[in-house]
Formats: structure tokens, C-alpha cells, sequence
């Protein structure tokens, strides 16, 4: 059983901005010096101790510890896969002896400080002996060095005015002061979180295809990434690694490090709507498709955008309201609608959708609020520009020879039905499979763990394909609105034949109903004992296919259809 340790960076992500919203620090960050490292056969991933100062950036110039705890200690230890680790504890080098304790299938410790000296008191520098218990590899015990205070240079935003005035719907570029050359290089990320710390930018994992180098002094947070009228934080984290140890677990990497974060106020133009509550975003919907009976996705082109909903969300709570209400800009379409539908997808959020709205089907940009109990959350949207973005993902589905759902493959296309390659404003896709009480599975975020580049998922769970109801596709775009189009899988009903009438040419028309989309087959017979295909025939969208015998049979004629499978 292996790992690599950067196929996990997402998960490692949300620990870190976790801390940071409690006002404490990254306990992800000892992953930034695993994540170009490949780690195989074990069941711990890595393990170990760091040490980290936090940095306030409030001027051009001014650089201040943040707050009166600004200090850190953090040991942890990653399983490679989840409840491979049972138990972790360290020892100091003064021979105390800590437990880990276990947060989510992460077992992380953490201590905060006022200053390094009180820090280096309690965790002095020196070696950390680390016992981890597994499942598979009994218990190891390995030991990880802290040396000689060896922290980075304090970083510093060299771009501190103009980034108190940023126009989101322009590129922006974060500048910073160049960090010294180490012997070894530093490690370095830049983040950008909002108001309430969640994650809206990130540079790419050091290690990784895109990662900024120890020399970078800028990185670009691209057009339609921020909202306007909104203060977000700025961050910097730089990581120092001074000790490893790959030999004594086999398969699994023991760090030590030192590392210091700069927070700095970023503020973007336009009408301040303050820091509202939830997470607000518009979902634009193309109109159903199906698979008929068969595999592959079926649209009918042209084809574009029916309607919008407005989709709010609101995490952590568990007293939600029935009903909430939406106010768009003028034109909107939302004028104090009560909320729809209600849905959740983790415990304690739940998410509230608008009615849809079709006039008009491409809102403008602007403050859309939301009601929610005795609170108004107002929300500046920049332009969606949906109209430009109309891009259909149409789905086709391998299944295995025992009839379950193996793979869903898809492909971009425009309204008019020509296959074109992803946007770049597509940033990540999502899938949704339906069952017929509910969801069964899904896939895909809105931080693109399924990137636009992908065109194809392989499913982590055994579905079998008559469970299906549908499927849903969707994707995200660099504001995070989203684009949704469900394709039903049909379970075929029992054709029903119907008589209309003679024609005078001796003929006899009927009409077949049944499942749009299933191929039937009508069969005759003169004895009701040897049946003769033929017509075979496509249920159109309408229900119903109108049809006329033109063999004028002599003897009495019976006819039947059956569903092709």
C-alpha cells in the first residue's frame, strides 16, 4: 500500500487554513517539505516536529509579531491511508514524554507561545524520538533534529498600498522582498484567504509543477479570483527543513523544520458589503439530458442556458431556518424569494437554492443579500459573464460486464454541439451520481481536485447502473459560480399500442407510447404464435411515435412491441 504524499496536498491544505481560522498556525506545513517526495509501503506517510513565528504586516514597511502568542511548536504524524495509525507520541530531548492526539485521521500536536525563548524552554531543540503504532507495521519508533534556531528570513509584502486597492476583475500581482539564498532552499507559498479564512487562492505546493522557487519575488492572483468590496489576508509562509530521516521507517519520511507566516491585509475595489456569513455563489443550468438506454450522454443542439438559481450555504450550525430570502441587483430576478430547496451534504451545513430564473437567464453582477434568521449577509458578485461561458460537459459511462458503474468519461461542448477543448475559465469539475431516494456519490470540489485538463473518473465505490437515476456534471469557474447539466438514466416503461384508425389504403395506423430515448421493436403475427419484425424505432422526446402498417394483411393481424435492451 503506497502514498504520495503530494496526491494528498488538498487534504493537507485544509489543515493548514483550519489553523489559521482559530488564530494558530499551519499543522499542515510539515507536509511542505514532503510533497516532491515519494513515500511507499508503509502505513504512516510522514511524521514530524517543526517549529514556526507568525508576522503581522499592517504598512509598507512596518513588520510586528502577530498578536501575543506568536509562537509555535507542532509535532505530527500522517497515516498513508486512513486508520493505518492507531496511536503517536514523542519524547523531548528532556525526556518527557507527549501523546499525539488524534484530529480527523490526522494526529497532530500543537503548543502555542509568547515568544521563542518560552518556546525553546518547554520544546528545547535537540532530537524528538517519535513512537508510532500501525496496523500493519507494529509499532516504529524513529528520531527527528531540531537545530540551532535555524529560521528563515522574515518575509515581507513589498506592494502593501497598492494591495489595499485591488480591482478584481484585473490580474493582480503580489509582490514581496527577496529572501536571502540558503544553502538549502527555502520552501515557499503564498496564500490568500477571505474574511472568515476560507481559501480563495494558493500557489501551487513547493514540490509540485508550478511551485513558486526560494528566489520568486511575485506572484500574479488572477482576474475574477476575488470579489469586490471585500478585505481578504495576504499570507506567506516560508519553511526552512534542517533534518530528515528516510531510514528508520522504511517507506515513511521523518522531518524537522523551522518555518515563519506573514499575514497582510489585501482589500479589493468596489462596494464594501463587510464580511457576510456563508458561502454565497450563482448555479447556471442547462436544460436535462438523458442516456436514453444506452451509455452515452444525449443532448439535443443547439442548446444553451435555461436558468440560474442562487445557491447559499452556511456551515458549522446547527439551528438552520426553514426559509431564507434572495435580493439580486435590479433585473436580478430576486426580489425577497424564499429559498426553494433546501439540501445538505455535511453534517451541520446546510445549503438553501433560490427558485430558478430564467428572465433574465444571465444576471449582471452587483450586491445580491440574503436573509438568513435575523441576519442580512450581502455579497458583491463581479459580472458572470454566463452568456460567454455556456460550455456543456456530455457524459458517456463504462460499465462493467456485471452491469456496474466502472468509469464516466465527458466531453466539452459549445451550444451549437462542436466538441472544443476546456476553457481556461473552467477551474474544476464536479460529479454527482443520483440514485432514486437520493445522491449515492460524488466526486470533484470547487478547489479542483478534478481538474478542467481530466476528462474521465474512475469511481471509488461499486454502483451497480440500474441503481442510477442520473448523473450531474458540473464545473466551476474563476468566480466559483457553477455550471450544472443532469442527465437522466432512463428505466424503460411497458410500451403501450394504441389503435387510431384505418386508412382508406387498407393500412392500419397506431401510435406506440413509451420511454423517450429506448429503441422498440413492433412485431407481427396473423396466428399469435410466429411473430415478424418490422419496424424497429426510437421513442422520440414527446412520448409517443405514430406509425402505419403499409402490408394491408389479408387475415386478422395482431402486433406487439417489446423494449431492446
Amino acid at each position: 500500500m503506497g502514498t504520495k504524499l503530494k496526491n494528498n496536498s488538498r487534504h493537507l491544505l485544509q489543515w493548514s487554513t483550519s489553523f489559521l481560522q482559530t488564530g494558530r498556525w499551519a499543522a499542515g506545513l510539515v507536509m511542505l517539505l514532503l510533497l516532491s517526495v515519494t513515500t511507499q509501503g508503509a502505513d504512516v506517510g510522514y511524521f514530524g516536529v517543526i517549529k514556526g513565528q507568525a508576522f503581522l504586516q499592517s504598512s509598507d514597511a512596518s513588520v510586528v509579531p502577530d498578536g501575543s502568542l506568536n509562537s509555535v511548536f507542532q509535532a505530527i504524524a500522517s497515516p498513508a491511508a486512513p486508520g493505518y495509525l492507531t496511536n503517536a507520541t514523542f519524547r523531548t530531548p528532556a525526556s518527557t514524554l507527549v501523546t499525539i492526539p488524534n484530529s480527523a485521521g490526522l494526529f497532530a500536536f500543537e503548543k502555542i507561545f509568547s515568544s521563542v525563548t518560552a518556546m525553546d524552554a518547554a520544546y528545547p531543540n535537540g532530537s524528538y524520538t517519535l513512537t508510532l503504532g500501525t496496523v500493519h507495521d507494529g509499532t516504529k519508533t524513529a528520531v527527528v533534529t531540531l537545530t540551532a534556531n535555524n529560521y528563515p528570513t522574515t518575509p515581507h509584502f513589498s506592494n502593501f498600498t497598492a494591495a489595499q486597492a485591488a480591482n478584481p476583475n484585473l490580474d493582480f500581482t503580489l509582490s514581496w522582498s527577496p529572501l536571502p539564498a540558503n544553502l538549502t532552499p527555502d520552501f515557499l507559498q503564498v496564500l490568500v484567504l477571505d474574511c472568515r479564512s476560507n481559501l480563495v487562492f494558493s500557489t501551487p505546493f513547493p514540490g509540485s509543477t508550478g511551485a513558486l522557487a526560494s528566489s520568486s519575488v511575485s506572484t500574479i492572483i488572477p482576474a475574477r479570483t476575488l470579489r469586490s468590496g471585500q478585505q481578504y489576508n495576504a499570507m506567506m509562509l516560508v519553511l526552512r527543513p534542517v533534518n530528515s530521516n528516510t531510514n528508520a521507517y522504511p517507506g515513511a519520511v521523518g522531518v524537522a523544520g523551522f518555518y515563519k507566516q506573514l499575514k497582510m491585509p489585501l482589500v479589493t475595489t468596489g462596494t464594501s458589503v463587510g464580511c457576510p456569513n456563508g458561502d454565497f455563489r450563482l448555479v447556471f443550468n442547462f436544460p436535462r439530458g438523458s442516456f436514453g438506454n444506452g451509455t452515452n450522454g444525449i443532448v439535443t443542439f443547439p442548446q444553451g442556458l435555461s436558468n440560474y438559481c442562487a445557491l447559499f450555504t452556511l456551515n458549522n450550525n446547527t439551528n438552520h431556518p426553514a426559509s431564507i430570502s434572495f435580493t439580486g441587483p435590479a433585473a436580478s430576478g430576486l426580489s425577497n424569494s424564499l429559498n426553494q430547496t433546501t439540501f445538505s451534504l455535511t453534517t451541520n451545513s446546510l445549503s438553501y437554492l433560490s427558485p430558478p430564473i430564467n428572465t433574465p437567464a444571465f444576471p449582471t453582477g452587483g450586491v445580491f443579500t440574503v436573509k438568513y434568521a435575523n441576519a442580512t449577509n450581502r455579497f458583491n458578485l463581479l459580472n458572470p459573464n454566463a452568456s460567454t461561458q455556456q460550455i456543456i460537459l456530455v457524459p458517456s459511462v463504462v460499465l462493467s460486464a456485471s452491469n456496474v458503474l466502472k468509469k464516466i468519461n465527458w466531453t466539452c461542448k459549445n451550444t451549437s454541439g462542436t466538441t472544443v477543448t476546456p476553457p481556461a475559465f473552467i477551474k474544476g469539475i464536479q460529479i454527482r451520481v443520483d440514485g432514486f431516494t437520493g445522491p449515492i456519490y460524488s466526486a470533484g470540489d470547487f478547489s479542483g481536485s478534478i481538474p478542467s485538463t481530466t476528462n474521465s473518473h474512475t469511481l471509488t465505490q461499486t454502483i451497480l447502473w440500474s441503481n442510477v437515476k442520473g448523473i450531474q456534471l458540473s464545473f466551476n469557474d474563476t468566480p466559483g459560480n457553477q455550471y450544472a447539466i443532469e442527465f437522466a438514466h432512463l428505466h424503460a416503461t411497458a410500451p403501450l399500442l394504441n389503435p387510431v384508425n384505418y386508412l382508406t389504403n387498407g393500412s392500419f395506423h397506431f401510435r406506440l407510447s413509451g420511454s423517450p430515448g429506448f429503441s422498440h421493436i413492433l412485431l407481427r403475427s396473423t396466428n399469435l404464435t410466429t411473430w415478424i419484425p418490422f419496424l424497429t424505432n426510437s421513442i422520440p422526446a414527446s412520448g409517443f411515435l405514430d406509425i402505419s402498417d403499409p402490408t394491408q394483411p389479408a387475415a386478422p393481424c395482431y402486433y406487439r412491441a417489446q423494449v431492446i435492451p
